[in-house]
């Protein structure tokens, strides 16, 4: 009996080390996920937008790398990873608690997309639509427009946001005012 007993527990260990082998290595173009990760860093021109555009378009595969970049030094690999775990979805949802710190981040574009990534995995919508406000209420022009598109994103679930994007819809600067109008618009239902 504590033969099998043994046999099991050595099947066990070497099919949880296989798996997280497999995601460790899955490949698009011959990179990795960490590979195209770090290239959201990058500032040849059209490097960043292609990486983004892969690391959005590579299903649940990899979502074990992708909500292990939610740690990495660099804000613009954190955003990255928020923001292709929120176009996974909820495939994604494995990656939840990861996001849920992510809303805590001292980056706002991170919370921004962390927030809006949470409300596409099926997370705690609350805490979501909490940080996602607050980033609209903060300073930098980039990080409230990425909250605003944040809100846009989430649509009429993010009804609550409304007063704090009017306020923002007057203020002088159009690309911010443009984004708060836009975000309005979508959670009312336009397009």
């Amino acid at each position: 009996m504590g033969s099998i007993k043994t046999a099991l527990v050595v099947l066990a260990v070497v099919i949880a080390v296989t798996a997280r082998a497999a995601h460790a290595e899955v490949l698009y173009e011959g990179k990795t996920v960490a590979e195209w990760l770090q290239l959201t860093k990058g500032d040849v021109e059209g490097q960043r937008d292609r990486a983004y555009w892969t690391l959005n378009n590579l299903g649940s595969d990899v979502v074990p790398a992708v909500a292990a970049a939610l740690k990495d030094e660099d804000q613009r690999v954190r955003a990255a990873a928020a923001h292709a775990l929120g176009c996974i979805g909820p495939d994604a949802n494995g990656a939840l608690p990861e996001l849920m710190e992510a809303l805590r981040d001292r980056d706002p574009n991170t919370r921004a997309e962390a927030a809006a990534a949470v409300w596409k995995c099926g997370g705690d919508t609350d805490a979501a639509l909490a940080a996602v406000t607050e980033v609209l209420r903060g300073k930098g022009l980039y990080p409230r427009m990425y909250a605003a598109r944040a809100l846009g994103e989430i649509g009429p679930g993010a009804e609550a946001a409304i007063p704090a994007l009017e306020q923002v819809a007057e203020e002088k600067c159009p690309p911010l005012r443009h984004a708060a109008e836009e975000a309005i618009n979508r959670i009312r239902g336009g397009a």
